[in-house]
């Protein structure tokens, strides 16, 4: 059923819930920006291993881009 014009689909917002994880998350996001580099910078992990990490922190520094040649 679709909503009139100009009427919320969600007239609520967000769950609650959503909201205290979000808190949550961003107490630790420091420390997980850490970890993600250090696992870049560790030559003894797998290739793949460091090549996914250095990507996490390029998209948390540029924000996710596309590239095309």
């Amino acid at each position: 059923m679709p909503f009139a014009k100009g009427q919320s689909g969600n007239p609520l917002g967000r769950y609650p819930s959503t909201k205290s994880i979000q808190i949550r998350a961003k107490k630790h996001a420091e420390d997980a920006l850490g970890v993600l580099i250090e696992v870049m910078q560790d030559t003894t992990v797998s290739v793949d291993s460091r090549v996914t990490a250095a990507n996490s922190v390029l998209d948390r520094a540029t924000g996710k881009q596309e590239i095309t040649q």
